[in-house]
């Protein structure tokens, strides 16, 4: 870990493209939302461990999984206090993928463990410049881990996948103004022609508008097997319904 450690250096300038000047410059006086992406405390070390490896981990080396996100923590604080400070994002985006189809790929009790404190560390961060939309990609059926990540200070989540049993209008009956929706519409629904794709968009965008902190998508990356017409006819089908919400 300690040598891992040594590779990760925040104030290298290579972490910065050659036209960086340039870019903030547009950025100051931009009319579009800019955000900013890091990797979670689950995903990082799922991607340097491998998803086995970490879940045993947490078990037979609980000092050393502690060790690094504390210091993964205040390597992601470090590395981005220039560039907020200089381009004053938007949104911030933790991304995790740490779901499967049926649940978490760890328990509550794990999360409040290992991750709650640094995500309240971070997000206290990003607030501290600005930034009050903080969003968790996650894939899969998460929902046993939103009160947490509430506690911890974030606002969003996204994608909500249907088929991993995620229902964006549930989520919103229950957390109410206190968590912000992406996606949920489902991917599968846009096969199936006109008939499906209405049903499906119909069925989740009139509640989840009008209720607000709700942004239209589908609940993944949209499968091969759309056809463009199809694709198309859906947002057609969402300009319509929220051009009529918004009117009103």
């Amino acid at each position: 870990i300690e040598r891992i450690k040594k590779r990760f250096n925040p104030d290298s300038p290579k972490r910065y493209p050659k036209n960086w000047r340039e870019l903030v410059k547009t950025y100051s006086n931009r009319d579009f939302p800019v955000g900013v992406e890091v990797y979670g405390f689950f995903g990082q070390l799922r991607e340097m461990l491998g998803l086995t490896r970490l879940l045993t981990w947490y078990f037979k080396y609980p000092e050393l999984i502690h060790d690094f996100l504390d210091f993964w923590v205040e390597f992601t604080i470090k590395a981005l206090k220039k560039p907020l400070s200089e381009v004053h994002p938007d949104y911030a985006i933790i991304w995790e993928d740490m779901a499967y189809k049926h649940g978490p790929m760890i328990s509550p009790r794990l999360f409040e463990e290992f991750m709650l404190s640094r995500y309240k560390k971070l997000t206290s961060f990003f607030r501290s410049f600005g930034i009050n939309i903080i969003m968790v990609d996650c894939d899969g059926n998460a929902e046993p881990l939103i009160p947490l990540w509430l506690e911890g200070g974030v606002t969003c989540i996204y994608p909500n996948e249907r088929q991993a049993g995620m229902n964006p209008k549930v989520l919103r009956e229950k957390y109410g103004e206190k968590l912000a929706l992406i996606g949920g519409i489902d991917k599968r629904a846009l096969v199936g022609g006109r008939k499906s794709i209405e049903k499906e968009v119909h069925a989740v965008l009139p509640y989840l508008l009008s209720t607000g902190g709700y942004i239209p998508s589908v609940d993944h990356v949209v499968p091969a097997d759309v056809s463009l017409e199809n694709y198309l006819y859906y947002w057609k089908i969402v300009r319509r319904i929220t051009e009529k919400i918004f009117k009103q």
